[in-house]
């Protein structure tokens, strides 16, 4: 069982003690049997995030609804990932969502946007075109009081595991759900574990919390339905023993997520060869310095990281006048300026933070 300091001080640091998961940590402090802290304003700022959460969530999912039956109506194959897919794992008004994350096929893309346009949405203007080949996915938004965001993959995984499982077989063994009274089909049980600890591989060295808490929740709720042998298998014919490994190792640490013994076992016999082993000796460096630079050693996640830094350090011109509302040479020259001063601002930020004081760690076994 997790302690009560184990909760409320490593997962709020993990959170980043944002109010909008007070909900999420009153909740697992009910699944580990103690007591919630509640100072002056607490109760009340957990009310007041929950109910946010309850209505940003149903509004989601209002637009999910259209999203489903339009897409369907046209042949679009899809399945529903991440944040409206967990939801319904955890009681109303805990889990909270910021976009629409789908699984489409890529010569489907251009369909499902013509959709979506028809729908309200807008497709999102990249600095340039060439970042949603990079990105692997299409971006689309509709603006209101509430604004709401779809992103559609078509592509999943991180560098160097991308499209481990293939979009194809994720398609081809998905399963269907009952989401909001609606039928939809998403990630087998086991492709969701996957996807989610993959998903906490490619946010470190922050933690992604969130990931962790979602493999809680598909562990306890839909273990029966969790066929190991057909997972085991999965991650040895992709070669994610370790990504996997370290997702798990976190979770099991963080909040006591009841692993099965045998799984475990296997996941921590595989024996990674000296260079898979020193990067992953970086990445689950404490130092966010140390993990960055097992981040880089990644040779084809670099490429990736290179090419969306020359798409972003030279935007288009319409992307531009988008932006900045500003039309002229003049005034693009300036717009030009003005975007590379907010982009060299926000990089020396990130570097000084992230590969400042770099020193190496002892192994990890």
């Amino acid at each position: 069982m997790v302690d009560i300091l184990l909760m409320h001080s490593r997962i709020n640091e993990l959170l980043g003690g944002s109010e909008t998961y007070l909900p999420l940590l009153e909740y697992f402090s009910r699944e580990a049997g103690v007591e919630f802290p509640q100072g002056e304003d607490t109760a009340e700022k957990t009310r007041k995030a929950r109910m946010k959460i309850l209505v940003s969530n149903a509004f989601m999912s209002e637009e999910f609804k259209r999203i489903n039956v339009n897409f369907r109506e046209n042949g679009i194959q899809f399945l529903l990932l991440k944040g409206l897919m967990m939801e319904i794992l955890y009681p109303p008004g805990t889990r909270p969502f910021s976009d629409i994350d789908l699984l489409v096929r890529k010569q489907d893309i251009e369909r499902a946007g013509r959709i979506l346009s028809k729908m309200g949405f807008e497709e999102n203007i990249e600095p340039r075109q060439g970042l949603v080949q990079a990105r692997k996915n299409a971006g689309f938004s509709k603006k209101g009081r509430l604004p709401v965001m779809v992103e559609c993959h078509y592509r999943l995984g991180p560098c160097p595991y991308l499209d481990r499982p293939s979009p194809y077989l994720l398609l081809r063994d998905s399963a269907e759900y009952e989401i909001y009274g609606m039928r939809t089909r998403g990630l087998s049980p086991e492709d969701i574990l996957i996807h989610l600890a993959l998903h906490a591989f490619s946010h470190i060295p922050a933690p992604c919390a969130i990931s962790l808490c979602d493999i809680r929740q598909v562990i306890c709720l839909m273990g029966k339905k969790i066929n190991w042998e057909s997972f085991v298998s999965k991650v040895e014919k992709d070669n994610l023993w370790m990504p996997v490994r370290m997702a798990f190792k976190r979770g099991a640490e963080i909040l006591d997520i009841p692993f099965p013994a045998e799984v475990m076992e296997m996941l921590f016999s595989f024996i990674p060869g000296p260079v898979e082993r020193a990067r992953f000796t970086l990445l689950q460096s404490p130092s966010r310095s140390k993990s960055n630079m097992g981040k880089l050693s990644f040779g084809m996640r670099t490429v990736r990281k290179l090419r969306l830094t020359v798409y972003m350090v030279f935007p288009s011109k319409r992307y531009l006048e988008k932006r900045y509302g500003k039309k002229g040479n003049v005034n693009l020259l300036v717009s030009f300026l003005r975007y590379s001063w907010e982009g060299i601002s926000s990089a020396a930020s990130w570097f000084r933070e992230n590969y400042i004081k770099l020193s190496f760690p002892s192994r990890v076994p």
